[in-house]
């Protein structure tokens, strides 16, 4: 986890909030980084009726912005009581896109948010803004389902092993890499789960091979792929905690994660390079409808974000 030092965490005022901020700043201060700390304002005002000219839209936003900056500075210094400096920042407009352009702008390398709905909610427990920022953030993003004083109990790194393709390589080293220092950090058991699905291979029938030859050759694909991702787990001491699944990872990792009472999935997204984020990727996209559990969602190198600078930003920090 010492890859992180410049932080960014979203402010919510409530108890998951206090503990997300807690845990942020055991990451700061271990890591030595810089720790920021983001809320948001809805450009609501510039849609009301009454307020006409643009002037008076913009001095009651910076008014909002200003009396919410006081909200979160105090919120923050109780909250840290002063253990860590930390800056504050208001942005207005809509959440993900201005988070994102924040990232842009300050080169943050980590956001961390809490989840927004209850356990049991697939679907829609992490809520928009954190499916949008797992989307198209151009960082890794951490969406933290916080457990008042207890460090997680498993952590589940999911990797794609492919030695002939460079980019998932370096994903999933970096996968491997966090996983296994976020699992050191919280003294519990890793995971490392590869699901294949058999129907990938499903093209062999349509060849003009025999069935006996298909059945080898087959045969011979699936030792592969454990070869492959044996190789990547050798240089990390894992041993019992490896999973070959030989099913369709929307189905078998969500599964997995219920059976071993996984705690945290680290994950990586959509995996082309120069590909503009508009999609996790089916897999992912799969089971983040099926779990309640944190995610540390990793982006591949050549990520892209569709978000755009704009010159009309607003933007509260001291």
């Amino acid at each position: 986890m010492n890859r992180f030092k410049n932080i960014l965490v979203v402010y919510r005022r409530t108890e998951n909030g206090n503990l997300l901020l807690k845990r942020a700043i055991t990451l700061a201060m271990t890591n030595k980084a810089r720790l920021t700390v983001a809320d948001t304002i809805g450009g609501f005002l510039y849609h009301i009726p009454i307020l006409t000219s643009k002037a008076s839209r913009k001095e009651l936003t910076e008014h909002f912005a200003r009396e919410r900056y006081k909200q979160v500075q105090e919120w923050l210094s109780k909250a840290t009581r002063n253990r860590m400096p930390c800056k504050v920042i208001i942005l207005v407009g809509t959440p993900f896109l201005e988070i994102v352009r924040a990232v842009m702008r300050e080169h943050y390398d980590l956001v961390m948010l809490t989840t927004e709905g209850r356990p049991g909610a697939k679907g829609r427990f992490y809520g928009r803004t954190a499916l949008h920022l797992i989307r198209k953030c151009p960082c890794t993003v951490w969406i933290v389902k916080p457990n008042p004083n207890k460090p997680f109990s498993g952590i589940l790194a999911a990797v794609d092993p492919d030695p002939l393709n460079t980019q998932k390589t370096m994903l999933n080293i970096k996968i491997m890499d966090l996983a296994t220092s976020l699992a050191a950090q919280e003294h519990c058991e890793l995971h490392v789960v590869y699901s294949h699905s058999p129907w990938q291979d499903h093209f062999l029938h349509y060849t003009t091979m025999s069935a006996r030859v298909i059945e080898t050759v087959t045969q011979q694909l699936l030792e592969q792929r454990r070869k492959h991702l044996d190789d990547l787990v050798v240089h990390y001491g894992i041993g019992k905690q490896v999973h070959f699944l030989l099913e369709e990872p929307g189905m078998a990792i969500p599964d997995l994660i219920r059976k071993q009472h996984i705690k945290l999935i680290v994950m990586g997204t959509t995996c082309q390079s120069g590909l503009s984020g508009l999609l996790i990727g089916s897999t992912a996209e799969s089971v983040l409808q099926q779990v309640d559990c944190s995610v540390l969602a990793i982006k591949p190198e050549g990520f892209v974000t569709p978000v755009e600078l704009t010159s009309n930003e607003m933007i509260l920090t001291h």
